[in-house]
Formats: C-alpha cells, structure tokens, sequence
C-alpha cells in the first residue's frame, strides 16, 4: 500500500513537528560530538579516542552515531504513533 500526502500535509507535518518540540531534539543530534564524549575511566576514554584520531576520525563517528541515534528515536516516533494493542 503506498499513502501519497498531498504537499500541504506534508508541510503541516514538518511544520508541527518542527514548531512544537522536535526542534530540541534536532539541535541535540545535530551538536552531538564524540570528542566530548566521557567514559568511566580517563584512560579508556583517552585511548578510544585516540584509535578513532587514528583511524577513520571523528566525523565519521559522530555521523555512525548521529543515524543510529536517529534510528531509535524514529523508533520510539513510531510506537507513540502506533500503539501496541494490550
């Protein structure tokens, strides 16, 4: 089944989702940055550090992190949404 919503619903969609709170949640995925990541332990947290510095970087990171966080809060979207039946 595809639903095809009209380009004034979809507007209304973004704009609602956008103007009443969602915004927070944009500006936090988008600030979201692994260098300022803390661990339990400093020296955990240093060498983690490092082998990313090391290796692919942080932006790389910070943007693996961003789509799985994105992913989950899509997720948690979607069951306030569609209820489970009890």
């Amino acid at each position: 089944m595809s639903i095809i919503l009209p380009a004034t619903a979809e507007t209304f969609f973004r704009d609602t989702v956008t103007d009443r709170g969602i915004r927070v949640l944009m500006e936090a995925v988008e600030a979201l940055n692994v260098r300022d990541a803390k661990a339990s332990s400093t020296v955990d947290e240093d060498l983690i550090k490092q082998i990313i510095l090391n290796t692919i970087g942080f932006d790389v990171v910070n943007n693996a992190v961003r789509t799985r966080l994105v992913d989950q809060l899509a997720a948690l979207f979607r069951e306030l949404l569609l209820p489970q039946p009890r």
